[in-house]
């Protein structure tokens, strides 16, 4: 088997930048946009909910067809570059008119917007992802990339927590006024950040050694490959618990344990604790294989969840709020590295059977799963809280509220992410059969050059 040549940490950089303000922008958008709208502009948590699920089954509906257009995608800089660049200049007015709302803003307005926010980032993200499981086809290789584009996004994360934080700001508390600001840092940074892996980081060429199947085809074979459903099943599960608990952090820390200012301290060291944790995930997935690893990491973090439910409002929960939310993501940092990595893994599975490469396509559906749960997750969180009566103008709430949101909060992902370490552990391609898989697609894309010559 060929050796696979090591892809240089300044080709990395260039190529992970917009993962930077990618993060910026999905910072505000699962809970802190939301609840700015109820607290702020007098939504309703039902209705909010209903809007989130109606979103964001939406965007996961768009996420086949533009991996399926994508793919097809026939131009002089490839197949994922112009996809990307248009996407960023619409996530440009997205954004700001949805960070920046009017002050009569209504049901309609909220909708509207949501809805092509998820849709512009679609445009960007799905070409995006594709271009990143095609860099390498090496097992450790795919696990290197995928971990410095995270590592750019969690930096992305500290950089949007720490915006409330800035001098002239007159709280630390996530406002209007702080969101008005996040639109134009993404305003700002957002087309030299995309610039970079553009212009600077070559697509590779598509190993494609038959002509593309319709989209029915795709359909099919996407339902019979084992692998991905498998994995698929875990993320599913995954992306349930964690739209969960980070739809209605905000509102966890703001209304009911009366620590809003805060939230913002919660999201920085979160994110720090990834950052940190994340060399690690992948040196463990050196030695080990991905799929052990993240399941133990996702066991280990579900232990913290239960602690929730015995904490008071007051400025004593910070500290404990500190320790669980640390402590969670040391370990659920596996699944930011594992799954994505995996992904790589399963479609080259499907390239070796069809022959065919689809990346986009299969990270489409991939996004589609990721989404639909995230939907479900996020407008469950906020209808689960709707059906415990859980007021978020009040300073006061009932036992019944407060079950409601401990259980969102705490109980239910912790059950979840349990059922993730079980699926995870048993994933059926390992580093052996992956590089046998790898070695058989060089040797059949080297016989469909020779014989198009």
């Amino acid at each position: 088997m060929r050796n696979t040549p090591k892809i240089s940490a300044p080709r990395l950089v260039a190529f992970s930048a917009p993962a930077f303000i990618t993060s910026i922008l999905h910072g505000p958008i699962n809970g802190i946009l939301p609840g700015i709208y109820a607290k702020d502009f007098g939504l309703s948590l039902g209705v909010i909910g209903t809007i989130l699920m109606i979103s964001r089954l939406f965007d996961a509906a768009t996420d086949p067809l533009i991996g399926y257009l994508s793919d097809h995608t026939r131009s002089r800089f490839g197949r994922r570059k112009p996809w990307m660049f248009l996407g960023s200049c619409l996530l440009l007015f997205g954004a700001y008119k949805l960070f920046v709302p009017p002050e009569n803003v209504g049901v309609v307005y909220f909708t509207v917007w949501f809805m092509l926010f998820y849709l512009f980032m679609t445009m960007m993200d799905i070409p995006y992802s594709a271009w990143q499981v095609e860099l390498s086809r090496d097992y450790h290789q795919r696990t290197r990339i995928i971990t410095y584009r995270q590592i750019f996004m969690i930096v992305g994360s500290i950089a949007f927590g720490a915006i409330p934080l800035l001098p002239f700001l007159p709280t630390s508390e996530f406002t209007p006024q702080v969101m008005k600001y996040v639109a134009w840092i993404i305003i700002i940074i957002l087309p030299p950040l995309t610039i970079l892996p553009l212009w600077l980081v070559a697509e590779p060429k598509d190993i494609s050694t038959k002509e593309s199947t319709s989209l029915k085809e795709l359909y099919s074979s996407v339902i019979h490959n084992k692998p991905f459903v498998h994995l698929a099943t875990c993320f599913l599960l995954n992306g349930l618990a964690g739209g969960l608990f980070g739809s209605i952090g905000f509102l966890f820390f703001d209304t009911y344990l009366l620590i809003g200012g805060s939230y913002t301290y919660i999201m920085i060291s979160t994110s720090v604790i990834i950052l940190v944790a994340m060399p690690f995930w992948l040196n463990m997935m050196k030695r080990f294989n991905k799929h052990k690893v993240w399941a133990v990491g996702s066991f280990i973090g579900a232990l913290f969840f239960p602690a929730i439910f015995f904490i008071e409002p007051g400025p004593n929960a910070f500290i404990l709020m500190l320790v669980i939310y640390t402590g969670a993501m040391a370990f659920y940092a596996s699944g930011m590295v594992g799954p994505m990595s995996m992904l790589g893994d399963v479609i080259d599975y499907d390239t070796l059977k069809s022959g065919i490469s689809r990346s986009a396509q299969y990270y489409s559906f991939w996004q589609l799963v990721m989404k639909t749960n995230a939907a479900i997750g996020g407008g469950v969180g906020f209808l689960i809280l709707g059906l415990f009566k859980y007021d978020a103008t009040a300073k006061v709430h009932t036992a019944t509220e407060i079950i409601g949101i401990k259980l969102t909060a705490g109980a239910i992902p912790m059950i979840l992410f349990l059922i993730v370490a079980i699926l995870a552990w048993f994933f059926p391609i390992d580093r052996h059969r992956q590089a046998i898989i790898k070695k058989r697609i060089e040797s059949l894309s080297e016989r469909a050059s020779i014989l198009n010559k």
